[in-house]
């Protein structure tokens, strides 16, 4: 009786051992899961920011180009053309659509056909502005219509701006709050 209640013993110590073996690992493999996704979540929010700075980027660099279209000299090597501009504002477009929520998106088309808009027209009011006899009311009209084109823009990439915080889980009131906040203590 003796060996049997030891049989019983060493059983329920093996059963036991197993038992807590299975467990540990079973809560090692759930933390290690659950610090991998939380990475990746991570890793995810950087390429978010990355890819929306990215765009940003290339919208201002465009915009700057449409804005001193009349003043460049495009034999100036060091100097993207028109070409290249339209190529990294594409390739950073492009990028959004593979990372970016639909009212990011959205947005982003909005403010690339802004943009487009405003470089069309900048380049139309410098034709028309070369070819206008009288070159004062048409150097009026050149500003007073650059801006409005211009001023779409800056709207549009607003707009952008305000997606994507809401995107990245920064609170749009909360920066509103910042900015009167600084504002006063300036």
């Amino acid at each position: 009786m003796s060996g049997q209640l030891q049989w019983i013993g060493n059983l329920i110590t093996a059963v036991a051992t197993l038992s807590g073996v299975l467990i540990a690992q079973f809560f090692a493999r759930r933390t290690e899961k659950t610090k991998a996704l939380r990475e990746d979540a991570t890793r995810w929010m950087q390429d978010r920011r990355e890819a929306y700075t990215d765009f940003l980027a290339a919208v201002w660099q465009m915009r700057e180009f449409s804005v001193k279209m009349d003043t460049h000299d495009s034999g100036e090597p060091e100097r993207p053309t028109v070409e290249e501009r339209r190529k990294d504002l594409a390739r950073a477009h492009e990028l959004l659509y593979i990372i970016a929520p639909p009212d990011v998106l959205e947005r982003a088309d909005e403010l690339r056909e802004a943009l487009a808009t405003f470089h069309t027209r900048c380049f139309d009011l410098i034709l028309a502005f070369k070819h206008a006899e009288d070159k004062s009311a048409a150097e009026f009209a050149y500003s007073d219509h650059k801006y409005a084109y211009d001023l779409a823009v800056l709207e549009a990439a607003a707009a952008f701006r305000e997606a994507v915080r809401l995107d990245l889980g920064v609170d749009p009131q909360a920066q509103k709050l910042r900015r009167r906040r600084d504002k006063m203590v300036k």
